[in-house]
């Protein structure tokens, strides 16, 4: 008994190591088919291999797809509708369109894809027909840049940045702008919307006497039936302040601050500029 059980040992020892070292027995080898990392890839080059869902008997690259796969609807790849399984980063917008007929294409207000919403107001530009919120239509700001900024007028609620918003200057019927001076510019695109030669941006939203009238559209000002062209000065763009208050002559009641309204100076036919109009040594007020 005890020889038949070591002769049964003694022939079935060399067999099962010669199955242990031609078997997977663990290695990487995977029985010689190249899949080193068994992966099911048998390229041979242990490239991670993209799963696309195909059986494994397909999978016989790093990649399984050469070329990758794409959509067969009527868009191209890049511009398609998500979860297409396509390698390209999808997107809703169409850039040959224009989404919203403001006559800026979707290329340029959604760019590359993405979709701003210029006013967070919840409608992406390239739905939007006005993207800035100024209440001025994106069909008639456009795609310039009035006051070069960098931002086009369409995105830029001061477009000729003189610090009073596009929403005021265009007036109670946006789509229809006021030009104030009828330059044929629009008063939200004029730096100098009622042509007195001053800047609208010193001459500003508030209305010194009251009239009714915003003093960027007003040509007088301070009520002094003086003109603002002539109370600024030789040159407008740095307006005069004669007695240096801080406050311009053509917003100052009392230009050379004699006590005398620039009014009732012209009134009295005294120079409203200076203090002793007739320089006999006293001030006009005497």
């Amino acid at each position: 008994m005890k020889r038949n059980v070591l002769w049964l040992l003694f022939i079935t020892l060399p067999l099962w190591f010669f199955l242990v070292s031609c078997g997977d027995g663990g290695s990487e080898n995977d029985d010689n088919t190249g899949d080193t990392d068994e992966d099911s890839d048998i390229s041979g080059d242990d490239a991670p291999k993209i799963d696309d869902g195909l059986p494994v008997a397909d999978d016989h690259l790093p990649t399984d797809d050469t070329p990758p796969p794409t959509d067969d609807g009527p868009l191209p790849d890049d511009i398609d509708t998500p979860d297409d399984n396509d390698v390209v980063p999808d997107s809703d917008i169409d850039p040959t369109a224009d989404s919203d007929g403001d006559g800026i294409s979707n290329s340029v207000e959604a760019p590359g894809g993405l979709a701003l919403d210029t006013d967070n107001d919840g409608t992406p530009d390239y739905l939007d027909t006005d993207s800035d919120g100024d209440t001025v239509p994106d069909a008639l700001e456009g795609t310039g840049d009035a006051d070069s900024d960098g931002k086009a007028n369409y995105r830029d609620n001061d477009a000729d940045n003189d610090m009073i918003s596009d929403a005021d200057e265009a007036g109670a019927d946006p789509t229809a702008p006021l030009d104030s001076d009828a330059d044929t510019i629009p008063d939200y695109l004029d730096t100098d919307s009622d042509g007195d030669g001053i800047l609208d941006i010193y001459e500003g939203n508030g209305d010194v006497d009251q009239d009714g009238t915003k003093n960027y559209l007003d040509t007088d000002c301070d009520g002094d039936d003086i003109s603002d062209t002539i109370e600024a000065g030789a040159n407008p763009a740095t307006p005069v302040d004669t007695d240096g208050d801080g406050i311009y002559d053509f917003k100052d009641g009392d230009s050379d601050n004699d006590g005398l309204s620039d009014l009732k100076e012209k009134e009295l036919g005294t120079d409203p500029l200076k203090e002793d109009s007739d320089d006999d040594g006293g001030s006009d007020m005497a």
